[in-house]
């Protein structure tokens, strides 16, 4: 069971992000943040089981965004996230 969420999920300059995984993943956990090209926004460390972090979007952009938990590489989780 992986819970992941950006609380509100649409935000202007910066949200909370509330995380809490069963267990502890083994390796490098890390939220990647796409834009809708693709292209990398952000990648933010995870070093936690569990937890509750301040988040600043580092761009100016407003629009529909993805992110990715991910796993030593591996996609665990994903959703979108809308930033006006």
């Amino acid at each position: 069971h992986i819970r992941l969420a950006f609380i509100p999920n649409f935000f202007r300059k910066q949200c909370k992000i509330v995380y809490d995984f069963e267990a502890p993943l083994a390796g490098n956990v890390s939220i990647e943040i796409t834009n809708l090209l693709g292209q990398k926004i952000d990648e933010i460390a995870v070093k936690e089981k569990s937890g509750t972090m301040l988040y600043r979007f580092p761009v100016n952009d407003s629009g529909v965004f993805f992110y990715r938990l991910l796993n030593e590489s591996k996609p665990l989780l994903s959703g979108k996230i809308v930033v006006y």
